[in-house]
């Protein structure tokens, strides 16, 4: 069961910045590669590095349950709990490691009963358990990947949204420091010779 990947274009879009000086017929106009200053910033970079981490151990989450599913519901709850808590202490993993390993000894259990020709009375219900534990948690696996997924997409936008809003201001810095009166995207302008992106990137970065 796979998440939805970080393939995401940054729409730091088609906008125009104003600067802070006076607009006169010979204003001085430049233009700007939004989505590089935005994409090639330390900003986005760094923030890319946690979105991958975080899908990684979401994935990572989801790939255990898919393949061992005998979860009791207290397991299940702590088996989340534990993936999903940030900064997990030594004792957290040792007790995630724990409730695994626990999984998978009930999960080879299931196997081998659903194999064996006749069954005791308690095996019965062993495989009865099991058996609904497993129809259980691919309902609750289905509701993890969804919220799992809602929670990647989420932080995909704040980082859209708080790196748009950065790129605008390193733009408007540029712009007032060296007396552009507009900047342009340069997605909106057919040609621009005043080209304030690297300048954009470099005020970005120090921030």
């Amino acid at each position: 069961m796979k998440l939805g990947n970080l393939g995401w274009v940054i729409a730091a879009a088609l906008f125009a910045v104003a600067a802070t000086v006076g607009f006169q017929g010979d204003a001085k106009i430049g233009v700007v590669d939004a989505s590089k200053v935005f994409n090639d910033s330390d900003y986005t970079k760094s923030q890319m590095d946690g979105l991958r981490a975080l899908l990684q151990s979401r994935q990572d989450m989801l790939d255990f349950v898919e393949v061992n599913k005998t979860f009791t519901a207290e397991d299940a709850t702590s088996y989340h709990d534990l993936c999903t808590k940030e900064n997990p202490s030594a004792a957290d993993k040792a007790t995630l490691d724990g409730i695994k390993k626990k999984v998978q000894a009930a999960n080879d259990r299931l196997k081998a009963l659903q194999q064996k020709q006749t069954l005791t009375t308690q095996e019965k219900l062993d495989l009865d358990q099991l058996s609904t534990e497993t129809q259980t948690m691919g309902d609750t696996l289905a509701k993890w990947k969804q919220d799992a997924q809602a929670e990647l997409e989420t932080k995909r936008q704040d980082v859209n949204t708080t790196g748009t809003s950065k790129v605008k201001d390193a733009v408007k810095q540029v712009a007032s420091s060296q007396g552009y009166a507009l900047v342009f995207s340069d997605q909106a302008a057919i040609y621009g010779a005043n080209d304030l992106t690297d300048a954009a990137l470099k005020v970005m970065n120090k921030k």
